[in-house]
Protein backbone atom coordinates (compact mmCIF):
# COMPACT_ATOMS: atom_id res chain seq x y z
CA UNK A 1 0.00 0.00 0.00
CA UNK A 2 1.34 3.46 -1.16
CA UNK A 3 -0.22 6.80 0.30
CA UNK A 4 -1.13 9.91 -1.73
CA UNK A 5 1.84 11.75 -1.17
CA UNK A 6 3.92 8.64 -2.21
CA UNK A 7 1.87 8.19 -5.49
CA UNK A 8 2.77 11.68 -6.05
CA UNK A 9 6.18 11.24 -5.48
CA UNK A 10 6.41 7.88 -7.46
CA UNK A 11 4.64 9.26 -10.32
CA UNK A 12 6.81 12.27 -10.82
CA UNK A 13 10.19 9.90 -10.98
CA UNK A 14 8.70 7.03 -12.70
CA UNK A 15 5.36 7.51 -14.63
CA UNK A 16 4.17 4.28 -13.06
CA UNK A 17 0.66 4.72 -13.87
CA UNK A 18 -0.76 5.12 -10.45
CA UNK A 19 -3.82 7.71 -10.36
CA UNK A 20 -2.01 10.68 -8.61
CA UNK A 21 -5.64 11.37 -7.00
CA UNK A 22 -6.09 8.72 -5.12
CA UNK A 23 -5.50 8.28 -1.34
CA UNK A 24 -3.88 5.34 -1.63
CA UNK A 25 -3.00 2.11 -3.46
CA UNK A 26 -3.26 -1.14 -2.83
CA UNK A 27 -1.16 -3.64 -4.73
CA UNK A 28 -2.24 -7.52 -4.92
CA UNK A 29 -0.17 -9.82 -6.44
CA UNK A 30 -1.21 -13.45 -6.32
CA UNK A 31 0.77 -16.49 -7.21
CA UNK A 32 -0.99 -20.38 -7.91
CA UNK A 33 -1.67 -23.13 -9.86
CA UNK A 34 -3.03 -22.36 -13.57
CA UNK A 35 -6.35 -23.98 -13.04
CA UNK A 36 -7.32 -21.87 -10.12
CA UNK A 37 -5.83 -18.57 -10.50
CA UNK A 38 -8.29 -16.62 -12.56
CA UNK A 39 -11.40 -17.80 -9.61
CA UNK A 40 -8.97 -16.56 -6.92
CA UNK A 41 -8.37 -13.35 -9.28
CA UNK A 42 -12.04 -12.90 -9.31
CA UNK A 43 -12.76 -13.19 -6.05
CA UNK A 44 -9.90 -10.66 -5.01
CA UNK A 45 -11.34 -8.33 -7.76
CA UNK A 46 -14.77 -8.39 -6.09
CA UNK A 47 -13.60 -7.67 -2.73
CA UNK A 48 -12.04 -5.06 -3.44
CA UNK A 49 -14.92 -3.54 -5.39
CA UNK A 50 -16.84 -4.66 -2.40
CA UNK A 51 -14.69 -3.02 0.41
CA UNK A 52 -14.94 0.51 -2.13
CA UNK A 53 -12.27 0.66 -3.91
CA UNK A 54 -12.83 3.42 -6.73
CA UNK A 55 -10.80 1.54 -9.90
CA UNK A 56 -9.19 -1.93 -10.24
CA UNK A 57 -6.66 -2.72 -12.53
CA UNK A 58 -5.29 -5.54 -13.60
CA UNK A 59 -1.56 -5.84 -15.18
CA UNK A 60 -2.29 -6.75 -18.76
CA UNK A 61 1.43 -7.85 -19.48
CA UNK A 62 4.62 -8.70 -17.58
CA UNK A 63 6.13 -4.90 -18.63
CA UNK A 64 3.06 -3.50 -16.86
CA UNK A 65 3.20 -5.79 -13.22
CA UNK A 66 6.81 -4.79 -13.03
CA UNK A 67 6.20 -1.21 -13.76
CA UNK A 68 3.39 -1.17 -10.74
CA UNK A 69 5.70 -2.57 -8.77
CA UNK A 70 8.85 -0.40 -9.39
CA UNK A 71 7.16 2.15 -8.17
CA UNK A 72 6.12 0.72 -4.58
CA UNK A 73 9.73 -0.83 -4.35
CA UNK A 74 11.27 2.78 -5.28
CA UNK A 75 9.15 4.35 -2.88
CA UNK A 76 11.90 5.57 -0.36
CA UNK A 77 13.70 6.66 -3.83
CA UNK A 78 10.87 8.52 -4.85
CA UNK A 79 10.68 10.36 -1.44
CA UNK A 80 13.85 12.50 -2.33
CA UNK A 81 11.85 14.97 -4.60
CA UNK A 82 9.68 15.54 -1.53
CA UNK A 83 12.00 16.45 0.93
CA UNK A 84 16.02 16.44 0.47
CA UNK A 85 15.87 15.52 4.51
CA UNK A 86 13.40 13.13 5.47
CA UNK A 87 13.17 10.51 8.68
CA UNK A 88 12.58 6.74 8.22
CA UNK A 89 10.50 5.04 11.07
CA UNK A 90 10.15 1.33 10.69
CA UNK A 91 8.15 -0.53 12.88
CA UNK A 92 5.72 -3.85 12.83
CA UNK A 93 1.82 -3.76 13.23
CA UNK A 94 -0.12 -6.03 13.73
CA UNK A 95 -2.52 -5.85 10.40
CA UNK A 96 -5.78 -6.09 12.59
CA UNK A 97 -4.56 -2.59 14.10
CA UNK A 98 -3.42 -0.77 11.09
CA UNK A 99 -6.22 1.44 10.60
CA UNK A 100 -6.35 2.83 13.86
CA UNK A 101 -2.42 3.16 14.14
CA UNK A 102 -2.83 5.15 10.52
CA UNK A 103 -5.27 7.29 11.84
CA UNK A 104 -2.81 8.27 14.82
CA UNK A 105 0.07 8.83 12.85
CA UNK A 106 -2.13 11.17 10.44
CA UNK A 107 -3.13 12.94 13.66
CA UNK A 108 0.39 13.79 14.81
CA UNK A 109 1.53 14.96 11.70
CA UNK A 110 -1.41 17.28 11.83
CA UNK A 111 -0.95 18.36 15.22
CA UNK A 112 2.73 19.23 14.99
CA UNK A 113 2.50 20.56 10.87
CA UNK A 114 4.98 17.67 9.12
CA UNK A 115 4.26 15.67 6.14
CA UNK A 116 4.11 11.95 5.94
CA UNK A 117 4.21 9.62 3.55
CA UNK A 118 3.75 6.11 3.95
CA UNK A 119 3.88 2.69 2.35
CA UNK A 120 4.03 -0.85 3.89
CA UNK A 121 4.36 -4.20 2.71
CA UNK A 122 3.00 -7.01 4.26
CA UNK A 123 6.51 -9.17 4.16
CA UNK A 124 5.05 -10.97 7.36
CA UNK A 125 1.43 -10.60 8.55
CA UNK A 126 1.92 -7.68 10.37
CA UNK A 127 5.09 -6.04 8.98
CA UNK A 128 4.72 -2.28 7.74
CA UNK A 129 7.30 0.49 6.90
CA UNK A 130 6.27 3.55 7.64
CA UNK A 131 8.40 7.09 6.17
CA UNK A 132 7.65 10.57 7.63
CA UNK A 133 8.96 13.53 5.27
CA UNK A 134 10.22 16.63 7.94
CA UNK A 135 11.67 19.05 6.55
CA UNK A 136 15.70 19.49 7.78
CA UNK A 137 15.35 22.55 9.23
CA UNK A 138 12.24 21.45 11.49
CA UNK A 139 14.45 18.50 12.72
CA UNK A 140 17.16 20.79 13.48
CA UNK A 141 15.22 23.32 15.53
CA UNK A 142 12.98 20.38 17.51
CA UNK A 143 16.64 19.07 18.24
CA UNK A 144 17.76 22.37 19.37
CA UNK A 145 14.80 23.09 21.71
CA UNK A 146 15.51 19.97 23.36
CA UNK A 147 18.80 20.39 24.18
CA UNK A 148 17.85 23.92 25.11
CA UNK A 149 14.71 22.99 27.43
CA UNK A 150 17.45 20.28 29.27
CA UNK A 151 20.25 22.77 30.02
Amino acid sequence: MIDQLTIQAVEDAFGCGYPRDAAAALLIELDGLAAGIEAQTERVIAACRDAGARQVRRAQDEAERQLLWKGRKSAFGAYGRVSPAYMVMDGVIPRTKLPQVLRRVNEIVAAHGLRSATSFTPATATSTRTSSTIPASRVRKRAWSRRAARS
